[in-house]
């Protein structure tokens, strides 16, 4: 009989979902021929290894004297560096009911926490689950603590008196409820624990394991009469009708063998987790299909229905650990939750501005387009008041709630969209996404615009690292009710409301208000949750090098930085490491470094002040290769200045321990930006885009932007401009890699070089422009003609890049006395390049462009009158391009600034009448265009037309159409007679509004057609979208239907996940009178579920979509009549029927 016979007993419980729970040994990673290479580094490092004392496993780590109070911070590190083996794999897809181990590994949570599992840990006999044997909230219980740990309580043993104190008072309560949790009709497995080799003892163990029933123990991996013979009680248990049967295979492999068998199916097992919960919105319940969630919950946390349920009652212990356990690092985003439920958090002031403007948008969607962000230091409780909103807003149960806390990312559109799509089919207004990723504004706005393109109906909140007060320029009042600050003092408020909190929860009576500081409070009344603050610190201690360096005694010329209060407080309390100590042991350090290694350190530190983790094949490669590794190493076993990680794609990367070293580190041995700078110039010389996959290419992109103008340190490295740009040139050559984002970067800086850098005796501004250039067309003429909505936006880039090269230039010349023929010449080329890239281009840059070149040109000179009406012209028609709605408020801000700058040079060079009279009298476009404007002005608005502009819009038309052959192939005039036009046939501003008329006359529809389609032949595909939205829908109103549903699907796939306005519904079909125009018809197609269907329309005989969440009490089944009708909206996927009693600004 093979030992897989026993086992039926097993696969009836796997296959009957009765209790299963398995106990995990600290042998778990070793065998006979292989030996766990962390438990070898562990002796190493505590100076206990030798060959022989291996063979007794963890329990040869432990002696009379201590380890090194720092050593379980560092074993945490090497487990974290560990690759899941192959067998964790398969034993986490049981279906397990809780797991208990007396390994220490803080990685085992993320190995058990898949297939949309949740795991929350147990580390003390304090910790009370309150639903133990929940397989979708798995509970995982460390017998002898979790490396990292700071409590006592929770941390492993560091000799074997600590190991006889924690195995009486912890390990031996934990150990009794494997009984309990298993129930007289589950399975308990064990696997990877060897008697003698393990913390455990067996005489421990022994005692819990007679309380099973015959064969409720199945022991893995060890032949029974090995400990038989030395232990008479497992004799005793494991004897024919007792409890234990031990199987000579381990887990893995006899899980392996009975699923090839087809005796077990562990494929259905992962389907189990979380099929069973609903999200209610409002009368409806949104069930969450299985798929779905598993695919939602890998980027955010559904706030479900059971997340609102109440709460278990906590006795006065369990609430104090309890207490501590939140304000510490909390992993389970439920727990976390529940501790803003049970009032562990104090709610602080700005969180009632928050929940107000958050609401404002749920009730406004569609209204406020830009992502709600809440901005300050580490610690000042950004992320308590992101979880407090998520359960406040969820618990009306009108939105659902997408919750992310302490990410490392942001949600894609993908995960996260079918979720938001379900909920608008049952009825949500909205979907509320929070997002803790503190990230920049900018990407949050990516998110936003990714998913307002697929016309969702979202809200973001997210959180960033605090905005420099620079942002927030108070001379120009701009307020931004869309970002709010955490600030890190408190009001008196919250100063109350901590003393009440430190009380009630932690019996300490302290008068907060001699620390009006939140997290230094916490911080010293809580000492066990230091190790979860000080992670946050790590980067917000930056902010206190100034004051640090003058307790040193080397002066340094490295960027200025001003203490702020909450850095004094730290510095005050003695948390942060005085630079002295830390100089120290670099001094002692750095004296027995080689060459390469000394190398290695300026690398990683320049690198990791920059917050650029570098590839360690790029770092091997820069200091030499593998023969110096032995040097480099010891920065591991000495002043441990070293971190290693690993990515989703298993690339290995190389950081500093903490940024603030890093820092001191580099101003230390450099002292310049330009010794800085060298570094990156040498590190972009060794590296290597085209192999290793693509983290050296990301690496020297991330490097590269964060050192420019744009980056965290602003101008710091502007003249090292040229000298990094030409070494990505020397790269591109060497490597012959051709690369969009590098090549444009090469461009960038050079031109960035001459605007913000030093002045250079020995450079020759025209060569380097011309260098830029240079790149900019290579890369065009490699990229520009291939499809794809990365390459498109990267080549537009290129474009934008190219128009400013050439405006640049141009100014230049013009400021250098140059011939006004050449500075022209360079002009027409900017202008041309501007105008190819102006529209798709998701920044503001290009527009800004096609507005400062001509305004600098018309502002330093006095031109000739064409020349002079040419840039008028120009810089009129640049603004007239600039669609508002487009713009975030930072780039609002800009271009107000830029219009008032116009507006008074155009007042000083203004063109008299009998000037434009004679240019008229030549033909020249330009005084065409500014004849026409000096009748109608600008002919935009939001609100209706007067009669006096409607008269004015038609004078312009009667005199442009006298000039009809000579305007032809200029945009400026063609754009200012389509405005005119529409105005005189609509009684209304193009793009004024939404669900704005469309033309009713038949000839007014041919000549609007005629001059959008000239317009569309001069700029091409790269024109402005709503062009080739207007050129479908005329056509469609002329009843050309396969043109118009061509151009449309050409139009949706270029504007999808880039353009909000693409579902915007920005015009009806109307009467003569201006009313919207009733139609009928009824459904041809089935409901595929994708929350629409095609209707025939019965007065056009043509389809149009139909979408179910506009008429929610219409029937969707084939042939069913649409009742009382339906209007004809149109956006820029199609036309779309529109409920008769639509109001707002709905979508």
């Amino acid at each position: 009989m093979s030992d897989n016979d026993h086992l039926d007993s097993l696969c009836a419980v796997i296959t009957e979902r009765r209790p299963l729970v398995l106990l995990l040994g600290q042998d778990a990673w070793s065998d006979k021929n292989y030996t766990d290479p962390i438990l070898v580094s562990a002796l190493k490092r505590s100076d206990r290894y030798e060959p022989n004392i291996v063979a007794n496993g963890f329990t040869s780590l432990l002696k009379t004297s201590l380890l090194n109070e720092n050593f379980y911070d560092w074993l945490a590190e090497m487990y974290d560096r560990r690759p899941e083996s192959e067998w964790m794999e398969i034993v986490s897809a049981l279906p397990l009911n809780a797991v208990f181990t007396t390994s220490i590994d803080p990685s085992l949570p993320r190995a058990f926490r898949r297939y949309g599992r949740n795991v929350e840990i147990v580390l003390s006999k304090d910790d009370n689950p309150s639903a133990p044997r929940d397989r979708q909230n798995l509970h995982l219980t460390y017998l002898f603590g979790k490396a990292g740990e700071a409590n006592q309580n929770e941390a492993p043993p560091r000799n074997t008196q600590q190991l006889l104190t924690r195995s009486a008072i912890h390990s031996a309560s934990l150990l009794t409820r494997i009984v309990e949790t298993t129930t007289p009709i589950g399975i308990l497995l064990i696997d990877g624990l060897t008697p003698k080799r393990d913390w455990l003892s067996v005489d421990a163990l022994g005692g819990v394991l007679s309380a099973f029933s015959c064969q409720q123990v199945f022991w893995f991996g060890l032949h029974g009469y090995e400990i038989c013979e030395e232990y008479p009680l497992i004799k005793e248990l494991s004897a024919p009708g007792g409890p234990i049967v031990f199987i000579r295979e381990r887990l893995a492999t006899a899980l392996q063998t009975l699923e090839l068998a087809h005796r077990i199916n562990l494929s259905s097992s992962r389907k189990y987790y979380n099929t069973e919960n609903t999200v209610t919105i409002g009368e409806h319940l949104l069930e969450l299909s299985p798929a779905m969630r598993l695919k939602t919950s890998t980027a955010a946390s559904i706030i479900d229905d059971t997340w609102l349920s109440p709460l278990q009652t906590l006795g006065q212990d369990a609430t104090y650990l309890e207490f501590q356990r939140f304000h510490g690092h909390v992993e389970d985003v439920r727990r976390l939750v529940n501790g803003v439920r049970r009032g562990f958090a104090i709610k602080r002031s700005f969180e009632e501005a928050l929940q107000l403007q958050v609401k404002k948008a749920l009730k406004n969607i569609g209204r406020i387009n830009d992502p709600i962000l809440i901005h300050g230091q580490s610690g000042s409780g950004k992320s308590l008041a992101l979880t407090r909103l998520a359960y406040e807003i969820r618990s009306t149960k009108e939105y659902p709630v997408l919750l992310s806390i302490r990410a490392s990312r942001l949600p894609a559109v993908d995960e996260l969209d079918e979720f938001c799509q379900r909920s608008e089919e049952l009825g949500a207004s909205a979907t509320l996404i929070i997002c803790d990723a503190n990230l920049p504004n900018s990407r949050y706005r990516e998110l936003l615009r990714g998913f307002l393109s697929r016309g969702r109906k979202v809200v973001i909140v997210g959180s960033t690292y605090r905005v420099v007060d620079i942002h927030n320029d108070v001379k120009n009042n701009v307020y931004n009710p869309n970002l709010l600050e955490a600030p890190a003092e408190l009001d008196t408020k919250e100063m109350d409301q901590l003393t009440e909190l430190l009380c009630r929860f932690a019996g300490i009576k302290f008068n907060v208000t001699e620390s009006k500081y939140l997290l230094s409070a916490i911080y010293r009344m809580l000492p066990n949750v230091r190790p979860g603050l000080a992670f946050g610190l790590a980067r917000e201690a930056r902010a206190t090098e100034e004051s640090l360096r003058e307790r040193g005694s080397i002066k340094t010329t490295s960027l200025d930085y001003s203490v702020n209060h909450f850095g004094q407080a730290l510095i005050d309390a003695g948390l942060v490491t005085p630079k002295k100590l830390l100089e120290a042991r670099i001094d002692e350090f750095l004296g027995s470094m080689t060459d390469a290694a000394s190398r290695a350190i300026d690398y990683v530190m320049v690198s990791g002040k920059l917050d650029c983790p570098i590839p360690v094949n790029l770092l091997m490669r820069a200091v030499g290769g593998s023969n110096n590794f032995t040097d480099i190493s010891c920065l591991f076993s000495g002043i441990d200045l070293f971190r290693w990680s690993e990515n989703n794609d298993n690339d290995i990367y190389i950081h500093p321990r903490l940024q603030i070293e890093a820092e001191l580190l580099s101003a230390r041995r450099l002292g310049t930006p330009q010794a800085e700078a060298e570094i990156v110039v040498q590190l972009i010389g060794y590296a290597n885009p085209g192999e290793y996959g693509k983290s050296e290419r990301r690496f020297v992109l991330d490097l590269v932007h964060k050192l420019g103008p744009d980056g965290p340190y602003g101008k710091r490295y502007a003249s090292s401009y040229l000298n990094i740009a030409r070494a990505l040139t020397n790269m591109r050559i060497r490597r012959g890699v051709m690369d969009p984002s590098l090549m444009l970067q090469e461009a960038t800086l050079r031109r960035r070089a001459l605007k913000d850098g030093i002045t250079m005796s020995d450079i020759d501004p025209a060569l380097v422009l011309e260098e830029a250039l240079e790149s900019v067309e290579l890369a065009l003429d490699e990229f520009g003609d291939q499809r794809g909505p990365g390459i498109r936006y990267l080549c537009t880039n290129l474009k934008v890049e190219r128009a400013a090269i050439y405006g640049f230039r141009a100014v230049q010349c013009l400021l250098d006395g140059s011939q006004l023929a050449e500075v022209w010449q360079f002009y027409e080329a900017a202008r041309e390049s501007s105008r190819t890239a102006v529209y798709s281009a998701d920044t503001y840059f290009a527009i800004d462009i096609s507005v400062w070149v001509p305004n600098d040109l018309l502002d330093k000179k006095s031109w000739e009158t064409t020349k002079h009406a040419e840039l008028v012209a120009d810089i009129l028609d640049g603004l007239d391009r600039v669609d508002m709605a487009q713009l975030d408020p930072d780039q609002r801000e800009q271009y107000e600034r830029r219009r008032v700058k116009v507006a008074k040079t155009l007042q000083n060079h203004k063109l008299k009448r009998d000037a434009l009279q004679a240019l008229q009298n030549l033909g020249s476009k330009a005084g065409i265009f500014l004849a026409a404007r000096e009748i109608a002005g600008s002919l935009f608005g939001n609100n209706s037309p007067k009669s006096l502009d409607i008269e004015k819009a038609s004078q312009v038309v009667s005199f442009m159409n006298e000039y009809k052959s000579e305007i032809s192939k200029d945009a400026r005039c063609l754009n200012y007679l389509l405005r005119a036009l529409w105005c005189v046939s609509t009684k209304s501003y193009l793009f004024g509004t939404e669900r704005s008329p469309l033309p009713s006359d038949s000839h007014d529809l041919h000549a609007l057609l005629e001059i959008v389609e000239m317009l569309r032949d001069i700029e091409g595909t790269l024109g402005d979208p709503r062009m080739q939205y207007l050129q479908a829908v005329l056509h469609w109103r002329l009843l050309h239907e396969k043109i118009a549903r061509d151009i449309w699907g050409e139009l949706s796939q270029d504007t999808e996940y880039s353009d909000p306005r693409r579902i915007i519904r920005h015009h009806l079909w109307t009467e003569d009178t201006g009313t919207p125009r009733m139609f009928h018809g009824r459904i041809v197609d089935e409901n595929s579920g994708r929350g629409r269907v095609k209707v025939r329309v019965e007065e056009i005989r043509q389809e149009i979509y139909l979408m179910q969440r506009d008429f929610p009490n219409i029937e969707m089944r084939k042939n069913a009549d649409i009742p009382n009708g339906f209007y004809i909206a149109f956006n820029f996927i199609g036309p779309i029927a529109e409920p008769l009693n639509r109001t707002g600004g709905a979508r």
